[in-house]
């Protein structure tokens, strides 16, 4: 800091000129007579006004305070906040000269300093730097850290001082205030914690979306798949239908061949065994008195080698014993029609379900006996419908009883929903296999109802 106060200077001529900004000590015999502010003082012009007079005996000199700084150095100081925290504060001020205020009270500077300008200096300079750590300290002591820094300008939480000394506090240039470690440690951990916290729950959330997006994948992949597996019995059912008509025989001798070959041969064993059997009548197949009983002959044997298909009707003791409940389409006279069918393999062979038309519900075959093995559903409007009355074949093949329960029907473009909740034994000793069976025939039918209804298994 520059030296701001000269002197003292003798004071030779009775007359003296102060300017502006700067105040003057008149000493006389060594002691203090006045302090004069700016203008000419003195002379024989002045000698009535108080303020403008100089003593006209003894000795005078002048103690000169010029222009003070204008900005004080950076004051550090340690505060103690009321949540036990320390901080460090930086301050520093416009300062503002006390003879710019109070021109009188340089009297009681120099009575109490003395005439020396530099202890008068360093006087004032202490005066000043405890001065604002005072003004830091009772601002802040009643404060918390979390307050403290919660304040944008820092300024604005300073008190400024009552003046008392030389140099006083105009106003705060700049204040900063530092954070306490072990406060900013906790600080940083709490932070730490909710951004973990959030990071888990952003995780747990994408690891729902991520989930839900590979179930829809998935059930996307599925129905693909169900699709095309349509479209392909569809079409391997068309190219049967179509290969047949040009054979001339029925359309299931194209998709299973081994059992055209299986029937033609126990149909000529039971004509051999026949033939064996009534060698003595062949003779009098030509006698016309033996006519009735030669037509009769006839009829059997043509009986035998009768092709099935739709306008033939398979002996009695062969058909396929139909289901209680009885169909909501109306059998044809003779005919049935094959809509849509769906095969799998299951613990006996294959397993085939067909939808027909006008025929009611049937099935062929039971768990582990031989080929072949089919459930002929007949069609309905309603697909739920068809589900429930499928599973209920689907028992009856496996021999056992079961349970279940319309969840929600089709409406809407949204498939129907059937839960098959319980298996009991039915009237024989279950099967070992009846649970593959069971899935496995619960698979066909849905893959041969498209999508229109679903069995679910809730056991």
């Amino acid at each position: 800091m520059n030296d701001w106060v000269k002197g003292p200077v003798p004071l030779n001529e009775r007359t003296i000129d102060v300017y502006e900004g700067t105040a003057c000590v008149i000493l006389r015999n060594g002691e203090v007579y006045a302090v004069r502010g700016p203008g000419r003082h003195g002379g024989l012009l002045r000698l009535l006004d108080e303020e403008r007079r100089l003593p006209v005996s003894g000795s005078l000199s002048v103690l000169t305070f010029e222009s003070a700084p204008d900005v004080s150095n950076p004051i550090i100081t340690d505060v103690r906040l009321r949540d036990g925290s320390t901080v460090t504060v930086e301050v520093q001020a416009a300062i503002i000269p006390l003879w710019e205020k109070d021109l009188e009270a340089l009297k009681g500077v120099v009575r109490r300093y003395g005439v020396q300008p530099k202890r008068i200096q360093a006087a004032a300079q202490l005066e000043l730097d405890e001065s604002l750590r005072v003004m830091a300290a009772e601002s802040l002591r009643s404060l918390t850290h979390v307050q403290v820094h919660s304040t944008p300008d820092h300024r604005t939480l300073m008190r400024i001082p009552r003046p008392t000394g030389l140099l006083t506090v105009g106003r705060l240039i700049a204040c900063s205030i530092s954070r306490d470690r072990h406060e900013e440690a906790s600080l940083t951990e709490a932070r730490e914690g909710s951004l973990a916290e959030l990071r888990e729950k952003l995780s747990s959330r994408l690891a729902q979306i991520r989930a839900v997006n590979q179930n829809e994948v998935d059930a996307i992949r599925r129905r693909d798949e169900l699709a095309g597996r349509r479209e392909s019995a569809v079409s391997e059912a068309e190219v049967n239908t179509i290969v047949a008509k040009l054979l001339g025989v029925p359309a299931i001798d194209i998709a299973y061949p081994a059992q055209r070959s299986s029937r033609l041969q126990a149909q000529f064993a039971t004509a051999r065994a026949v033939l064996e059997n009534n060698m003595d009548l062949i003779p009098l197949l030509g006698d016309p008195a033996f006519g009735n009983g030669a037509s009769g002959f006839r009829d059997l044997m043509g009986s035998l080698f009768a092709e099935p298909g739709p306008r033939s009707q398979p002996p009695e003791a062969v058909r396929p014993h139909a289901l209680g409940g009885q169909s909501t389409v109306p059998e044809s006279e003779g005919r049935i029609r094959l809509l849509r069918r769906a095969t799998t393999v299951g613990p006996s062979g294959t397993l085939e379900v067909q939808i027909v038309q006008g025929s009611p519900d049937r099935v062929v075959g039971a768990i582990g006996a031989e080929s072949p093995h089919r459930l002929m559903i007949s069609a309905a409007p309603d697909p739920v419908d068809m589900a429930m009355r499928a599973l209920n074949a689907a028992a009856i093949w496996c021999g056992v009883g079961i349970g279940a329960r319309i969840l929600s029907n089709s409406a809407a473009g949204q498939p129907g929903r059937v839960s098959m909740t319980r298996v009991v034994p039915g009237e024989r000793p279950p099967h070992q296999d009846v649970e593959l069976a069971l899935g496995a025939w619960i698979a066909a039918i849905n893959s041969v109802l498209a999508g229109q209804a679903e069995i679910h298994i809730d056991v």
